[in-house]
């Protein structure tokens, strides 16, 4: 064994993941399993004030995992978890909440034109992609914060 793992070993073997043989621990196999030979990998990422926050699953031919992590570190925590409950998991990671659907009106429909999105396309091909687009005189642009502001001024950011 190469001198720079005999440290690692022996936090392995402190820890009572490994036996004094070098090998897992039964509690280990489902994870080591499924983490060597994965059949999907399911990845989520969610960016808030505190950084990106990583999240996913793994699932093996025998065992399903749902791991996260912590914005800012390398580390994951994974939790074994039953096949059908891996949805829900999920959802759970990135704060997808089915509450949201509570007295929502179902039955709504919303339908949209896209008549003027689909000309714009058409005029970026015709002219290898491009456009000149003018803003309509029917309604006066609002002035914007920044031009009422000098670029030193301190209420602008400046």
């Amino acid at each position: 064994m190469p001198a720079e793992l005999e440290t690692a070993l022996a936090e392995l073997r402190a820890a009572s993941m490994v036996d004094a043989d070098g090998l897992l621990t039964g509690e280990l196999y489902p994870l080591v399993s499924t983490l060597l030979e994965p059949g999907v990998i399911v990845r989520t990422e969610i960016t808030g004030p505190q950084g990106v926050l990583e999240s996913g699953a793994v699932i093996g031919n025998d065992f399903v995992f749902v791991h996260e992590g912590w914005p800012g570190e390398e580390e994951s925590e994974y939790v074994p978890v039953e096949a059908p409950l891996l949805v829900p998991a999920l959802a759970r990671s990135v704060d997808l909440h089915g509450d949201i659907l509570e007295g929502a009106d179902l039955a709504e429909v919303i339908t949209a034109t896209t008549g003027g999105l689909d000309a714009l396309m058409v005029r970026m091909e015709a002219s290898q992609g491009v456009v000149t687009l003018r803003r309509s005189r029917r309604r006066p642009a609002p002035p914007s914060a920044w031009s009422r502001c000098s670029r030193s001024s301190t209420a602008c950011g400046g």
